[in-house]
């Protein structure tokens, strides 16, 4: 069966082509391992998608496949409908993240599939596949099945990353978190909540094969955080210890100890990342952290006594947010000085605990239902904490997490700040911090500033005509 893959392109990121989306590419190692023939397009950073997917297009496939994450959505769905008006006899199923938590917004699709698309991939194909296909709620803690992606089958010369001034790629050791973070999308599905590990020695074979085949030195790893079993994390760097590459990764600051810290420093680790969410105790109890203002510290200075760089992660828009709390976190940062930071406006996401124990107000606001979400606890206010926002139609409007500065939107608000007062102070704080600690803002193809960006890349057959769309 002739098989076409499909990455969306991510508009709301300051570049979106810099790493291939390594799911997608562990569907095409299982449709290849099954005999299937497979074309991989990446319209990320397309200027003229339309053009780019009929000629992908264009050879006649028995099955599309898309990928998409919420923000993504708006984007799938051009996608999914330009498919169907060029051939609507063509099977179209549609996996990833948003369909992983909410399928049933995806029904117009021939089949949706849930959780890990390799296995599930094989039945979505066949013409009397069901309508969704649920891989994602018996998954068990344990080894984490693992197709090595198909990184052959793209042009990786298209893809523009690099650490510490060497060529990088994307990969996974694991995934899964077990915490319980507000804002945090999949929290409720065992998908998301179970953590699975790789095969430390598959894990070396693809290092060196991206060092051999592809010249790749450098590494960012995708995983939810990389610290969260010490054993794993601790065999983790002494197997990449010996290879003589780069690294960056995420890592859990209240599970982080200063023995990681010096492993990850020995295994060639040159940046690692944290979210510190917030810097008021308050809003970090309200979002279930489970850290401190002193903790998030701590990882920047564990960091820095290794010669690993710090970045942390920071966001607005919690329950009972206030100048008070945002200020807090302007002052922790300048305070800190980590060697980088971004600062977001939340979006709510279905499958996030403020969306999941969220009410309709009976209210709305240009056509959108507002939802109100409110976490009442012994430590918070007396009426506990409270945060509205927007009920977005995700398959029609771009609502997304991270954001280019200056366009940033926001679709939350807390009785105490309006929509417009988080844009401003979001703004206002970044720069604030920017030029207290000398640091400038991200450039496209730093690395700094994708850790959502992920796509991937042509088929070999179609490498040609995509690039020609690029350089037009």
């Amino acid at each position: 069966m002739r098989v076409g893959l499909i990455c969306p392109d991510s508009p709301f990121l300051l570049d979106s082509r810099v790493f291939p989306t390594l799911g997608v590419l562990q569907v095409a190692a299982s449709l290849l391992a099954n005999h299937h023939e497979v074309g991989v397009l990446d319209l990320s950073g397309v200027p003229n998608p339309i053009s780019a997917l009929e000629s992908f297009l264009s050879p006649g496939y028995d099955c599309i496949g898309i990928t998409g994450t919420s923000p993504q959505l708006p984007a799938v769905m051009q996608i999914f409908q330009n498919i169907k008006m060029l051939d609507s006899s063509v099977r179209v199923i549609i996996g990833g993240p948003h369909a992983t938590v909410d399928p049933s917004s995806l029904l117009m699709f021939d089949s949706v599939v849930m959780g890990d698309g390799e296995e599930a991939i094989l039945t979505a194909i066949q013409k009397d596949s069901p309508k969704i296909i649920d891989q994602a709620s018996n998954v068990v803690k344990g080894i984490l099945p693992y197709h090595r992606p198909a990184r052959q089958l793209i042009d990786m010369s298209s893809y523009e990353y690099s650490l510490a001034g060497i060529k990088g790629t994307s990969a996974l050791s694991s995934s899964g978190c077990p915490y319980n973070c507000g804002f945090c999308c999949g929290r409720s599905s065992p998908f998301y909540r179970r953590v699975r590990t790789r095969d430390l020695s598959d894990l070396r074979n693809e290092m060196i094969e991206l060092q051999e085949i592809y010249g790749i030195n450098a590494v960012m790893f995708f995983d939810d955080e990389l610290s969260l079993d010490d054993k794993y994390t601790l065999q983790l760097c002494s197997t990449l210890a010996p290879l003589g590459m780069k690294f960056r990764g995420f890592v859990k600051a209240n599970l982080f100890t200063s023995e990681q810290a010096e492993a990850f420093a020995k295994a060639g680790f040159v940046e690692l990342c944290t979210g510190v969410e917030a810097a008021h105790q308050r809003i970090l109890d309200v979002m279930e952290k489970k850290t401190t203002p002193a903790i998030n510290k701590r990882f920047v200075d564990l960091c820095r006594q290794n010669g690993i760089r710090s970045k942390c992660f920071t966001s607005i828009g919690h329950p009972s947010e206030s100048e008070e709390t945002v200020f807090a976190l302007r002052d922790w940062l300048i305070e800190t000085r980590p060697d980088e930071f971004d600062i977001t406006v939340i979006s709510v996401y279905p499958s996030s605990p403020y969306w999941d124990n969220s009410v309709d107000t009976g209210e709305s606001i240009d056509g959108k239902k507002v939802r109100k979400y409110v976490k009442k606890s012994r430590n918070l206010t007396e009426n506990g904490a409270t945060l509205f926002f927007e009920e977005v139609d995700y398959t029609r409007e771009f609502s997304f997490y991270k954001g280019k500065p200056g366009e940033y939107t926001s679709h939350v608000w807390t009785p105490e700040l309006s929509k417009q007062d988080l844009v401003r102070l979001r703004d206002q704080t970044e720069d604030q911090v920017r030029s207290a600690l000398s640091l400038s803002y991200p450039k496209r193809h730093s690395g700094d500033n994708f850790e959502g960006s992920m796509g991937m890349g042509a088929s070999p057959q179609n490498t040609h005509k995509l690039l020609k769309v690029l350089e037009s």
